[in-house]
C-alpha cells in the first residue's frame, strides 16, 4: 500500500476564533465550505501517488487534523461531500398548468466530487488519524468506490482500524456504512 500522510492546518481565522472563544466563551462565524479542505489535500497528493502506485498498487491518502476524530474539516461528511460531491435532490417536473404539483423523484451526487470514474482512481482510500482518548490512536478509512485498485479491508483489520464503504439509497444520501472494525 503506497501512503501520503497530508496535515490539515487551522487557518488564521480559524485560529483567532478558537483564541476568543477561550478568553470570552465564543469565537467568530467562520465560513467553511464542507469537503473543500479535503478536496484541496486529494488534488495535491494524486500525482505522488498516481506515480508511486504504478496502477499494481492501492493508494491510502490519510489526513492530520491536529489529531481530531470529528475535526473543523476531516469530520466523516467533509470527506464524503470531498469524494462524492454534494447531495442533490431530483425533482421531476408537471406539465406546465396541469395542476400536479412537482414530486421528488430522488436523490444524487453533484458538483465538486473529486472520486469519479476517471479522477483519482489511484487513490484507493482517504484515512483520517486521530486521537481518540490518553494513549489511543484510531485510523478511520473511507474506501473510494471508483479505486482502479481497491484496498482489502483485510489488510488494515486491527482494533484501531475503522472502515466505510458508502452506502446508496437512491431516494436519500449516500451514508458511511461501517464495513470493519
Amino acid at each position: 500500500v503506497v501512503v501520503e500522510v497530508k496535515e490539515i492546518h487551522p487557518t488564521r481565522e480559524e485560529l483567532e476564533s478558537e483564541r476568543l472563544a477561550r478568553e470570552r466563551g465564543y469565537g467568530n462565524v467562520i465560513d467553511r465550505t464542507p469537503g473543500k479542505r479535503v478536496r484541496k489535500k486529494i488534488a495535491d497528493c494524486s500525482p505522488q501517488i498516481k506515480a508511486r502506485t504504478q496502477g499494481r498498487y492501492p493508494g491510502l491518502l490519510v489526513l492530520w487534523e491536529r489529531g481530531y476524530c470529528a475535526g473543523l474539516h476531516t469530520e466523516p461528511y467533509h470527506v464524503r461531500v470531498a469524494m462524492a460531491g454534494f447531495e442533490q435532490v431530483v425533482v421531476a417536473l408537471p406539465p406546465i398548468a396541469s395542476g400536479e404539483r412537482p414530486s421528488v423523484v430522488g436523490m444524487k451526487h453533484g458538483p465538486s466530487r473529486k472520486m469519479t470514474e476517471h479522477a483519482n482512481t489511484s487513490i484507493s482510500a482517504v484515512g483520517v488519524l486521530c486521537i481518540p482518548g490518553p494513549d489511543r490512536m484510531l485510523l478511520q478509512v473511507f474506501h473510494n468506490r471508483h479505486a482502479a485498485i481497491a484496498l482489502a479491508s483485510d489488510v488494515l483489520r486491527a482494533p484501531e482500524v475503522m472502515q466505510f464503504v458508502l452506502r446508496d439509497d437512491p431516494s436519500r444520501s449516500t451514508e458511511w456504512e461501517l464495513i470493519a472494525q
